[in-house]
């Protein structure tokens, strides 16, 4: 007989959860600039970054984590056995918190331009 598994809270959040996880450590050891009054060029056209290639990368990293938990909400494993009202609930939470972290995460791309 197939031994059925307890559905856990986590299910369906891995994505959201690691790739939170390494986009805040990245930032962490990145450390951007957060005030426009610390940015070198205050006319505009700077990088919160050392290194202005993290701006392109910040938002490949973004994109990568809201692509990813968007397919993991997708899949069979996760909606298995689970209700259509918590379906949509669990998806519209992880979605809208995604989405505004990811404001946050971008608008650090705005703080020197």
């Amino acid at each position: 007989m197939v031994e059925r598994r307890r559905l856990s809270f986590v299910d369906g959040f891995w994505s959201f959860v690691v790739g939170g996880i390494v986009i805040a450590s990245t930032l962490l050891a990145l450390d951007p600039i957060t005030r426009p009054e610390d940015c070198l060029n205050t006319a505009g056209n700077a990088s919160a970054f050392d290194n202005p290639g993290w701006d392109g990368y910040l938002v490949l990293a973004v994109f990568v984590w809201f692509s990813a938990v968007v397919v993991e909400l997708g899949l069979l494993a996760t909606l298995r056995r689970r209700r259509a009202v918590d379906i949509a609930l669990r998806a519209t939470c992880v979605l809208t918190l995604t989405i505004l972290i990811s404001c946050e995460c971008l608008g650090l791309l705005l703080v020197c331009h």
